[in-house]
């Protein structure tokens, strides 16, 4: 049935163009008047969800202010209290924090002081363990204890994610997954090179942008940029650091560079595209400088340099058209 009326409406209006009734300048202003009243509309909300995202900004600032403030508040007589009241502030504060949040987070959806108090909480609870360790069992700070510390981090807030879904909780549990394993392969292997940190972190950063790929469509979507971001500046830059002891990559490095470029066109993403760039231009400017400062001069070398970055400027707007 809409079918048909819509048809209708359609021959109507053809009709009455035909006939001369109705001009095509005054379809097109009635359309015209259409679209200005949906954009007032979009801007109206997109008003709306900047406001509540200042809001949020503001209440994170506040939690942050407060971390700070018990860290000073503890600091002025931390040397003069014993076991049992230091486990107590640090361990039993976080603890303390992380219901708070829960509470909030559960009662309260709209505002997102829980969410604050969970912030406080998740930068309390690693020194609150670390507190608990030393004070309880004797055991110092070691590659081996941040291992089991991360680890159960992991778990807790693995659990609370299947209670309750929030990005915060996300947020925790991948900074407490490369803790994890960062700590875990030093405290099985403490005498690897740092070259092999590097190429980890170059895996790493790989599996950040897939995982970022993943929470395309989910309730994690608003981390999807930032995991892009931060995986292709670890992709890119962990190899860099190793010029000097690992030569091969002075090789491969556009190879690489030319993949994340791929990756950048097969996501869509604009952070990548730029960390990209900005990874061809530095290449650009490290080649000239170890190789070819000294056969042709400074002075030459910056020119050549600065038409390469001109002409990598006009290719990357032009890549960009196809990114977004």
């Amino acid at each position: 049935m809409e079918q048909q009326d819509k048809a209708a409406i359609l021959a109507s209006i053809r009709q009455a163009v035909e006939s001369g009734i109705v001009r095509n300048d005054e379809i097109r202003t009635v359309l015209q008047v259409s679209s200005v009243g949906t954009a007032s509309a979009g801007v109206s909300e997109q008003n709306t969800i900047s406001r509540v995202t200042a809001v949020q900004l503001i209440q994170y600032i506040g939690g942050f202010i407060v971390l700070l403030g018990i860290g000073t508040f503890v600091a002025t007589f931390w040397q003069d209290i014993g076991s049992l009241e230091r486990v107590s502030i640090a361990f039993g504060g976080a603890l303390a924090t992380y219901i708070l949040g829960l509470s909030l987070m559960t009662r309260d959806t709209v505002s997102h002081s829980g969410v604050a108090f969970q912030l406080i909480a998740g930068s309390l609870f690693p020194f609150g363990f670390a507190v608990v360790f030393e004070e309880l069992f004797g055991l110092n700070l070691t590659p081996e204890l941040l291992t089991t510390i991360s680890a159960v981090l992991l778990v807790g807030y693995a659990l609370t994610y299947l209670r309750i879904k929030h990005v915060i909780f996300t947020i925790f549990m991948l900074l407490h997954s490369i803790t994890f394993l960062y700590a875990g392969v030093y405290s099985i292997l403490p005498d690897l090179r740092t070259e092999f940190f590097a190429h980890l972190t170059l895996i790493v950063g790989a599996a950040g942008i897939y995982i970022g790929s993943t929470f395309r469509g989910t309730l994690n979507e608003p981390l999807a940029s930032l995991m892009y971001f931060l995986g292709s500046v670890a992709m890119l830059v962990s190899p860099a650091l190793v010029f000097g002891s690992t030569p091969i990559w002075e090789l491969l490095y556009p190879f690489l560079i030319s993949f994340v470029l791929y990756i950048a066109l097969l996501l869509k993403s604009k952070r990548i595209l730029i960390v990209s760039v900005l990874s061809i231009m530095w290449y650009v400017m490290y080649l000239t400088g170890e190789y070819f400062a000294d056969i042709v001069g400074w002075p030459v070398a910056l020119i050549l340099s600065g038409i390469l970055l001109i002409v990598i400027g006009y290719l990357a707007v032009r890549y960009k058209d196809k990114v977004i």
